[in-house]
């Protein structure tokens, strides 16, 4: 059945499109509803890692909804224990944090920095994030991305927030001061170029927040 998506779409256009539409993947590859292949070289933008279609981890997945779906964060789960223990485990920190996207992420980072700096007597803790930055859409997360275009229409957004000139250490030294709550990048600035930190930098950041607690 043909459908003009243009036309009848009812969803809200918050990206502009490509006029493919997607119905099966295989692997690395896409098809479209041509049977066209192509290379996917956004894998959901980041979420498709694993690729498409694998028999192990479909079957995983499909043994999961037959068994248990969803009971929200209000009792145990043995998947959701597992998953956490090797998660921090992997990343050497004690606890999890499970979120439904990266700018979710980002807004409970923002909390949680907040909280640990009002236990610590100090009230509208501030943030230092980078130009040519990418954070997210939602108004934490924007006012940490660095681009008048995307914040314009959305403010005033979250005060209190600095842009330091990434993998540059003296640029971030010169923004601290005694209400800094967090400093948050990314690992690979993707908006802002195909730009990663360099380790130099992560050891620099590191040190500075561990002596600024």
């Amino acid at each position: 059945m043909k459908m003009d998506y243009k036309e009848q779409s009812h969803i809200v256009p918050t990206y502009k499109r490509f006029d493919i539409v997607l119905e099966k993947g295989q692997g690395v590859y896409l098809f479209d509803d041509k049977a066209k292949k192509y290379l996917d070289f956004s894998s959901g933008i980041g979420v498709c890692a694993l690729g498409y279609n694998h028999a192990k981890f479909n079957a995983k997945i499909k043994a999961q909804v037959d068994k248990l779906l969803h009971t929200s964060n209000l009792y145990y789960n043995e998947n959701i224990a597992a998953a956490a223990k090797n998660l921090a485990k992997a990343s050497a920190l004690e606890r999890v944090f499970f979120t439904n996207s990266g700018t979710e992420s980002i807004e409970g980072a923002m909390k949680t920095a907040r909280k640990y700096a009002f236990n610590k007597g100090i009230k509208g803790g501030q943030f230092i994030a980078f130009k040519h930055s990418f954070h997210g859409r939602t108004l934490g997360a924007l006012s940490l991305t660095a681009n008048e275009k995307y914040q314009k229409p959305f403010k005033p957004l979250i005060s209190g927030v600095k842009f330091a000139k990434y993998n540059d250490i003296s640029s971030v030294e010169k923004l601290v001061n005694e209400k800094t709550c967090a400093i948050i990048l990314e690992s690979v600035q993707g908006e802002g170029g195909i730009n990663p930190a360099n380790k130099d930098f992560y050891k620099a950041l590191r040190k500075l927040c561990d002596e600024k607690d």
